[in-house]
């Protein structure tokens, strides 16, 4: 079946019959692609049809050419705005987990995270590294097969090629798996390893993504910046404790005392060899002889990030993201070192007028040495550090099931308390609301019998205080609510791409305040007016970041320039 798939990939390459028999002679050579493992996934391993696939005979031709391609500019963005209340409404936002499987040992942690994010409403896909692992295993682990089976349809794992760190071909699998998962219909697409684990509950998690829904939460390290506070850098600044985790919000101003140069420490901006792959036909191999052409594209306003693979990207972005349009982009990518740590953060930057937001939020991550690629197991001993900055962290990575047990189960704890707080703001919430109509119907009657209308009076709340000492959350006794009459306010929405601080512009409407509240964001922490016209997510303004793309130009656009050093 080889012969069919593989001419599609290839539209620089000689005759049809001649590439088929080179890649033929490299996949004797290499060993073959095929799934080693039987199972009904192994034969059909998904290749999509513009896959990245580039010969190194073929890489210096392909590459300036989709260099040519990518200088005219990445697709514009073709979505409509979402429509984020209406999702709010609805029972909130549907989830697509992506996990990717390829250690043995782990799948007791991969069945403990299973059951704490499960629910019959998300998908999970499970994709399994067909070489180092049998999908049937995992299948076991999650309790699908057996005397104990349960027949879940939204759960589905798959066999994957095998795909090292640092080259395309792991993005490949990332972007075919993501594909797949795009036939169905969800909001957010969640991609995890199998060392993550979440902080929070899921009720937490889709309350954060629903009030956040044209939200991506990647982390965007600049290759260049200018600026003396690099946006959240994820490269490790050393502390004297030995602890790193991203400086954001709170962390961000003794992180930033002492930045680190975005633009020179990283090891892969200084591999300047181009590289050539082909899913998993042959091991990627880094060419000498074909330099990358960072020069040619920075100097042409393309602007370089890097960041983690793990991210919460929005349907949009992953519909975006496996476009067959974006085949140039995916080359240019593709041929340069670490690929699944550029995808993401570059692809964001260069999206024409990219309309929505980045966020924050993210992975809680532990270092203690900056020349390892991979951060250290997470234990109790990091719970305090954690917990200083909850609402920031949706996940936790690395951890391990023995290693990391007691961190695991008081993070279970917390979450569980604040999913119960939660729940409570919500029905309260609920209630007022309630309140709220009634009253506007009361002075509609009112106003229809007597023509002066009476001052609005001031409802409150029966006591509402939390009785448990166990958790940090004082809802205050009084929940006032200020109502007034909402007579014709419909402000526009503020576009989604304004991610400075969306205020309202709508002073009489109805409004209700909670205060104070949960320590995580809840809706109840901003005024949300009666109406409702703010589509954008105030609460989370704070964690949304602000791209200043002029910052991040190695160099004015369009001037000739030296190339920058790389220490």
């Amino acid at each position: 079946h080889h012969h069919h798939h593989h001419h599609r990939h290839h539209r620089h390459l000689g005759t049809e019959g001649a590439l088929g028999e080179r890649l033929e002679a490299e996949e004797e050579a290499t060993g073959a692609p095929t799934s080693k493992l039987a199972g009904e996934a192994g034969l059909n391993l998904r290749v999509s049809e513009d896959a990245v696939c580039i010969l190194p005979s073929d890489l210096k031709t392909t590459l300036a050419q989709s260099t040519q391609e990518v200088l005219k500019g990445l697709p514009p963005w073709p979505y409509p705005p979402v429509d984020a209340k209406a999702k709010r409404g609805s029972g909130g936002v549907k989830l697509a987990f992506l996990v990717q499987v390829s250690v043995g040992d782990r799948l007791p942690l991969l069945r403990r995270v299973f059951d704490k994010l499960y629910s019959p409403g998300d998908l999970f896909l499970y994709s399994v590294d067909s070489q180092m692992l049998a999908a049937w295993r995992v299948r076991e682990a999650l309790g699908l097969t057996g005397d104990q089976a349960r027949y879940l349809p939204n759960v589905r794992v798959e066999e994957a090629a095998h795909a090292g760190y640092f080259y395309w071909p792991r993005v490949q699998v990332l972007l075919d798996s993501m594909a797949s998962l795009l036939e169905d219909d969800w909001d957010f697409v969640i991609h995890l390893s199998e060392t993550d684990y979440p902080v929070h509950s899921l009720e937490w998690l889709r309350h954060v993504l629903a009030e956040q829904r044209n939200s991506n939460f990647i982390a965007i390290v600049p290759r260049c910046s200018h600026a003396e506070t690099a946006q959240n850098p994820t490269e490790p600044a050393l502390e004297d404790t030995g602890t790193y985790h991203d400086p954001i919000l709170e962390d961000a101003a003794r992180a930033l005392a002492d930045p680190v140069p975005a633009n020179s420490n990283w090891y892969w901006w200084s591999q300047t060899a181009a590289v050539a792959s082909c899913g998993s036909r042959f091991n990627p191999v880094l060419v000498p002889q074909v330099e990358y052409p960072m020069h040619e594209l920075e100097s042409n306003g393309f602007l370089f990030a890097k960041g983690v693979e793990w991210v919460i990207v929005t349907r949009e972005l992953a519909s975006y993201a496996t476009s067959s349009g974006l085949k140039s982009f995916k080359e240019v990518i593709g041929t340069h070192a670490a690929a699944d740590e550029i995808f993401w953060p570059t692809l964001v930057l260069n999206i024409p007028d990219f309309p929505q937001n980045v966020s924050t939020q993210g992975w809680y991550v532990h270092w203690t040495s900056t020349s390892s690629h991979s951060p250290d197991f997470v234990t109790i001993k990091n719970l305090a550090d954690l917990k200083g900055n909850w609402s920031n962290y949706i996940f936790v990575r690395k951890v391990e099931e023995d290693l990391s047990r007691s961190l695991l189960d008081e993070i279970d704890k917390s979450a569980h308390q604040e999913m119960l707080e939660l729940k409570k703001l919500k029905h309260q919430k609920q209630k007022l609301q309630q309140l709220q109509q009634q009253h506007q119907q009361q002075q509609q009657q009112a106003k229809k019998q007597t023509p002066t209308p009476a001052a609005s009076p001031t409802f409150l709340a029966p006591n509402t205080s939390s009785s448990s000492p166990a958790s940090n959350v004082s809802l205050s006794s009084n929940v006032s609510i200020a109502l007034a009459s909402s007579a014709g306010t419909n402000s526009s929405s503020p576009s989604p791409s304004s991610s400075g601080s969306t205020s309202s512009s709508n002073s009489s409407s109805s409004m209700f305040t909670f205060a104070p509240s949960l320590p995580v964001p809840a809706a109840a922490m901003a005024p949300l007016t009666g109406t409702e016209t703010q589509d954008q997510d105030l609460l989370f303004q704070k964690f949304t970041l602000t791209v200043d793309k002029d910052d991040m130009r190695c160099v004015p656009k369009n001037t000739p320039m030296t190339l920058p050093t790389l220490s």
